[in-house]
């Protein structure tokens, strides 16, 4: 498949985790990250090689499809530059 790709090309794996900021208002924080697959496992993995691509604050859980589709549109318009 990459062969047939004539502009540089990363892949990724993405990480969706969420973590309660504060019992007594129940906020939370959920962040969207991504690994690079083409980094050899043991580098991808470390921590400073993950990029944060997105973070949602919230009293209540992120509607998935919004806030991926808004991610994903946002990646995509990166692409075209």
């Amino acid at each position: 498949m990459c062969d047939s790709i004539n502009y540089p090309f990363i892949s990724i794996i993405l990480h969706v985790d969420g973590i309660g900021l504060s019992e007594s208002n129940n906020q939370s924080l959920w962040i969207l990250s991504c690994s690079i697959v083409e980094l050899p496992p043991a580098v991808r993995t470390r921590r400073q090689n993950n990029l944060i691509l997105s973070m949602w604050t919230a009293k209540e859980q992120p509607i998935i499809e919004l806030w991926l589709n808004s991610c994903f549109h946002q990646l995509a318009n990166l692409k075209l530059r």
